[in-house]
């Protein structure tokens, strides 16, 4: 597990497909608050999968697999093609052919439009300029253009690593003080969990390639 570990984000679905892995996986789960019988793979229910993803990164930052690969707990979804379980194992047996960060198929969908990205509420809401700018300077005109538009990915250990805990910390942080409660299904303000949660989605390819500035 120290080389290849799926950490599959979980609030309330059928997980029954795991049986089908493979490869080494957790469940990372949702509940309404850091319950402690799932310690340590466990956070509150904010911003969906995408706070899970940070808070395994944060606690686990100094003890990270090798390769981390974060998925949604849904064996079938418009997310990937076929069977989760199948884009998993095929990673899993290809480890060691990976690259520093990726989809977990090739034909998982992709920002095709820049219409799909609503840059005006991400900069309403200060998200780019508060968390990313120090990093990466100016957000670009196509910030998420041709890249994965989902949160389901793998990367490797020194990628994540190229950036400081604290960055991941204050993504974090932000989400949850930032995010209004129970509006994950709710568009109509910048702050919705809907959109906060889309914000990071929109914005993993981004701080997993782009070249930091200053370095």
């Amino acid at each position: 597990m120290n080389s290849f570990l799926h950490i599959i984000s979980v609030y309330k679905s059928d997980t029954s497909w795991v049986n089908k892995l493979t490869a080494p996986y957790i469940f990372y789960y949702k509940t309404n608050c850091e319950h402690p019988k799932n310690h340590p793979y466990t956070n509150i229910n904010i911003c969906g999968a995408e706070t899970n993803i940070l808070k395994y990164i944060i606690d686990f930052y100094e003890n990270l697999p090798d390769i981390c690969v974060f998925t949604h707990p849904y064996n079938i979804k418009w997310t990937h093609p076929g069977n989760l379980y199948d884009n998993i194992n095929n990673l899993y047996m290809n480890s060691e052919t990976l690259g520093d960060f990726g989809p977990i198929h090739k034909d998982c969908p992709r920002y095709q439009a820049q219409d799909k990205v609503y840059y005006n509420l991400m900069k309403e809401s200060g998200f780019y300029d508060k968390n990313l700018k120090a990093y990466f300077g100016e957000m670009p005109d196509k910030y998420s253009l041709g890249k994965i538009s989902t949160s389901q990915f793998f990367v490797r250990k020194n990628t994540i690593r190229r950036l400081p805990k604290k960055f991941y910390l204050d993504l974090y942080n932000w989400l949850i003080n930032n995010s209004i409660p129970n509006t994950l299904y709710l568009h109509d303000n910048p702050f919705n969990e809907f959109w906060t949660s889309r914000y990071m989605e929109w914005s993993w390819h981004f701080i997993f390639t782009t070249p930091l500035i200053n370095c």
